[in-house]
């Protein structure tokens, strides 16, 4: 899972795709996505689809503040709508979201730092003084090698499924959850208990 995060959809697939050895080797890409997306989708369906703990908090209060925000992800436009769609009032904490996945922005994939550079650009006046005053929150390697190359702080949010021995070393902070986040650690409003 950890390789696959923080890649476009397409490259996720294929790649994964190309992991699993079928043994009906008629079986293509494309039905492999197609039962995949269906599967997906009975899941969301069953399950729903939830932020991770601790998120809503801290965007909440980071907005509460006067903090500006902006969404930089692999995701495509339509995927991106979706998860708008389900946490619309979530989503309008944020200015701008950028996204490497919509071919129409030609915006290189993480770990390029490009897709964090143009958000940075986009931050409407008064934008942050430079990228050193832009805090990430990832939670994947290559998200984080992203914002690290961009000049930014970056906290990595571990999946607690991963081992946390794969994590990355050049991320500024690693916590198992967003409630572990403490604001104060980067000059930050604290979090009200």
């Amino acid at each position: 899972k950890q390789r696959l995060l923080g890649h476009p959809f397409k490259e996720r697939t294929q790649q994964l795709y190309n992991d699993i050895h079928f043994e009906d080797e008629s079986y293509s890409y494309q039905q492999f996505i197609t039962e995949l997306i269906r599967d997906c989708i009975d899941n969301v369906n069953t399950n729903g689809l939830k932020l991770m703990p601790g998120v809503e908090r801290v965007v909440g209060h980071l907005a509460t503040n006067g903090i500006p925000m902006a969404i930089a992800s692999s995701n495509d436009r339509h995927s991106y709508d979706g998860n708008r769609e389900r946490f619309d009032h979530f989503f309008d904490h944020f200015s701008h979201a950028v996204l490497s996945g919509e071919k129409s922005e030609q915006i290189a994939n993480k770990p390029d730092p490009h897709i964090y550079r143009v958000a940075y650009d986009r931050f409407a006046d008064p934008k942050p003084r430079s990228p050193t005053n832009v805090l990430v929150f990832e939670d994947n390697e290559v998200g984080v090698r992203a914002a690290v190359g961009a000049g930014m702080p970056c906290v990595l949010v571990v999946d607690p499924r991963l081992n946390l021995q794969e994590v990355s070393q050049s991320a500024t902070l690693v916590i198992k959850s967003m409630n572990n986040f403490r604001p104060e650690l980067f000059g930050l409003p604290p979090l009200i208990v």
